[in-house]
């Protein structure tokens, strides 16, 4: 006699599953993102991993030049070299 499970227990164990996989291939990444002290979002049961370096919120737009990295004359903008960001220090009232 077959006993028979509950379709919400199977889902359960399916889902147990494809977590723990999700663990062990993404081990290695994860461990580096954990050193580099990135956030790491994981979707669809632990099968995909987003990796952010959360510096990239201190970044913004430079004042200057408006955030193209240009001076009215063509050149790099002075104040962001040309990149056109800069970084945000919020301790700071005037950083940019």
């Amino acid at each position: 006699m077959t006993e028979r499970t509950p379709r919400s227990s199977i889902l359960t164990r399916i889902f147990a599953a494809t977590t723990r996989m999700g663990e062990i291939v993404f081990a290695r990444s994860d461990a580096r993102a954990d050193r580099h002290g990135w956030e790491v979002t994981r979707f669809r049961s632990g099968l995909r991993r987003s990796y952010r370096d959360p510096r990239f919120a201190l970044l913004r737009d430079c004042p200057q030049c408006g955030g193209n990295g240009r001076n009215p004359r063509g050149g790099d903008c002075a104040r962001c070299l040309g990149a056109g960001r800069v970084l945000h220090d919020p301790r700071r009232r005037d950083a940019g």
